[in-house]
């Protein structure tokens, strides 16, 4: 209901508008919430809900711009910045698995490994700190050896 909302969105305001939390927080906080944390500061409750309404279930489009990515609304009044990578290449060799994918919207020096994470289990994961990128494509070579004594599960690569 629009009053828990209004009394919810007051709530988080005192938080954000305290000093401490503006002077040593705020600045911590991932930039996909840079906007609704303007809406916090500025008293804007109707944008701040909009603007998650649009978040959580709104049409997104992606806006490449001054190679910025970013996902943003029909009428390009919301953004929000856009990491994505896809699977371009995976060959198998008599040793090695060799994996690449396409990085869009990621800063190449901010990325430290490439993780291979269990469903089931997190002592089955992977952690693989030697690769190369190039033009935005990761190459990531991984021992055969190191996968065929894994147990079978899904994984996912973070």
């Amino acid at each position: 209901e629009k009053t828990e909302q209004i009394n919810y969105f007051n709530q988080i305001s005192d938080v954000f508008n305290n000093q401490l939390i503006k002077d040593k927080v705020i600045n911590h906080i991932s930039s996909e919430y840079k906007d609704a944390i303007q809406y916090i500061q500025n008293n804007d409750f109707e944008t701040f809900i909009s603007f998650f309404t649009w978040l959580k279930k709104g049409s997104k489009i992606i806006d490449n711009q001054q190679n910025e990515i970013k996902l943003t609304d029909m009428k390009y009044k919301y953004s929000i910045p856009f990491q994505q990578t896809n699977l371009l290449n995976l060959v198998e060799s008599k040793n090695e698995i060799k994996i690449q994918v396409s990085i869009n919207g990621v800063e190449k020096e901010s990325i430290l490994n490439l993780s291979i994470m269990s469903r089931n289990d997190y002592k089955e994961d992977i952690v693989i700190d030697d690769f190369e990128i190039t033009d935005n494509i990761m190459t990531i070579s991984i021992p055969k050896d190191k996968i065929n004594e894994k147990k079978a599960a899904i994984y996912n690569c973070i």
